[in-house]
């Protein structure tokens, strides 16, 4: 691993920075963490979409890049050079993904010095240049809140689809722990959450949950809820050829790999909530289940098929009401809601059309 150092900028450097960040307190108050893995074609836009902030404290920006393959890496040490003193670099020599049981976030966890850390993966990118300063002030309004989001422009192909990606309504609200555990959908680039969240992440999210960006909204959430601002200040990209999701949909055994560590951690999270969400979780378990199923019959393993149709009967409740959730999405779009339900975690999309339209 190589971490790039960076020095006190020089007086010619620190005007490059954004004016707010040289006259601002010398106190950093929120740690922005960036993690890429072969994003060069959008690493810029999300470096930039950083770096226009405009706030009234400092902030820092953590980039943690998983030994990328392209200019990624080239890129992010260009930024770094410009701006040494907005910067913390850290250059993976191995890919550390590919050994299983890794997480990028541990690193925001021991580096991050800001009350809040803000995330913005290497293929999003922030189109609202007062995001952190609209996310903090709000948090400040709601002390008893760890964690707050807002909805996303969904890009597909590089093309705006003209829908919006995590919308919950168009007034500020919470999002309540029980909707946060059935799937609520939350675009990576929108939270913003206070740092003794990340910093108090069990070893298992570690070890054994095999994402981390449900299990953190839902432990986040826990027990106060999120805070959703109805403004639209980041781009989700969907099925970017770098992505995550890209990666697991090309490979559906990989995809039911991680279903079922999904399965297993479960039980693990609904311990570490103390059991006051086992009916929510339940649910949730059903529809990785039900979305296992679609999987295996597409690719015919009957067997396993026959086997998790008996681990689904066994908690009748939560098959009941998930079927009817399905039957409801399905009657709806059948085509469209199949791939939602087989799609990574089985969560809901939950979008809306610019002209007001909602939509699952």
């Amino acid at each position: 691993m190589i971490e790039v150092e960076t020095k006190s900028a020089s007086n010619s450097s620190m005007a490059e920075l954004p004016p707010e960040l040289n006259e601002s307190s010398p106190e950093i108050l929120v740690s922005v963490f960036c993690q890429t893995y072969n994003h060069e074609p959008y690493i810029s836009g999300a470096l930039d979409g950083i770096i226009a902030q405009h706030t009234d404290f400092r902030y820092e920006i953590i980039v943690h890049d998983d030994a990328s393959t392209d200019k990624t890496a080239a890129i992010i040490r260009d930024y770094a050079a410009r701006y040494p003193s907005l910067f913390r670099v850290i250059l993976q020599e191995e890919n550390q993904y590919s050994k299983g049981g890794f997480k990028p976030i541990w690193y925001a966890t021991r580096c991050a010095k800001g009350a809040y850390i803000a995330l913005c993966e290497g293929d999003d990118q922030w189109i609202d240049n007062r995001k952190l300063q609209t996310q903090v002030d709000a948090l400040v309004r709601h002390k008893n809140l760890d964690i707050c989001i807002h909805p996303a422009a969904l890009f597909k192909s590089d093309r705006d689809t003209n829908n919006l990606y995590g919308y919950h309504g168009n007034t500020e609200l919470v999002v309540s722990p029980q909707h946060m555990i059935g799937g609520a959908v939350v675009p990576t680039a929108s939270i913003m959450a206070s740092t003794h969240v990340f910093c108090s992440l069990p070893d298992w999210y570690f070890s054994d949950a095999p994402v981390g960006d449900y299990y953190l909204r839902v432990i986040a959430s826990a027990p106060n809820g999120a805070l959703y601002i109805p403004k639209t200040m980041c781009i989700y990209r969907a099925h970017n050829p770098g992505s995550w999701s890209a990666l697991v949909n090309s490979d559906p055994r990989k995809f039911l790999r991680n279903n079922e560590r999904h399965l297993a951690v479960c039980n693990i999270l609904d311990a570490h909530l103390e059991r006051r969400y086992s009916s929510e979780i339940a649910q949730f378990r059903s529809r990785l289940l039900i979305g296992r199923m679609a999987v295996l019959f597409k690719i015919r393993a009957i067997h396993d098929l026959f086997t998790d149709t008996k681990l689904l009967l066994k908690d009748p409740i939560s098959c009941i009401r998930t079927l009817v959730y399905i039957s409801k999405l399905v009657g709806r779009k059948p085509v469209q809601s199949w791939q939602t339900i087989s799609r990574n975690f089985s969560y809901t999309w939950t979008t809306k059309d610019k002209d007001g339209t909602k939509k699952s």
